[in-house]
């Protein structure tokens, strides 16, 4: 006993008043009903990104026509809206980091991916390449072959949502 007499043992020391342990402790786990609150509020934000890109897409289409079928406009003003408007539905589409500073070569291989046989590096999709920084000169029927191939590419991005 003289032994246990001549340790140095201290007692239990309680946490303090102000711990946040043991706050986190007693209420985890939460129950079911915030898990399934939480199950609901991840499910209707899934919702509305779908919608809103959907509605996106669509709003695109109807720009699309607009541009076409606007005669006021010179084949080259609707060369460059067009240029404008697939930009927009890319940066809206894939996120914005990924394809924001895409120009040339790049920009046209990240076209390609949505369709095949890569008709923007290799085919008619070559004009949207360059379009902004230099005036290209474009003809009516190449012009409607761009437009249908924005169109194709259009339809691709709502199948990718």
């Amino acid at each position: 006993m003289d032994d246990a007499a001549t340790l140095a043992l201290k007692d239990i020391h309680l946490p303090g008043a102000n711990s946040w342990f043991p706050e986190l402790i007693r209420w985890w786990p939460p129950a079911i009903g915030w898990w399934l609150l939480l199950i609901l509020v991840i499910f209707i934000i899934w919702i509305l990104k779908r919608l809103t890109r959907k509605t996106a897409i669509k709003s695109a289409k109807a720009i699309l026509v607009a541009i076409q079928l606007n005669k006021a406009m010179s084949t080259s003003q609707k060369l460059a809206e067009l240029c404008v408007l697939i930009r927009r539905v890319a940066m809206h589409v894939s996120p914005r980091q990924q394809v924001a500073s895409l120009t040339g070569a790049a920009w046209l291989a990240y076209l390609d991916n949505s369709v095949k046989h890569a008709p923007f590096s290799t085919g008619i999709g070559q004009y949207l390449g360059d379009a902004h920084y230099q005036p290209s000169q474009i003809s009516d029927a190449e012009l409607g072959q761009l437009f249908g191939l924005c169109e194709t590419w259009l339809k691709a991005q709502n199948k990718h949502i």
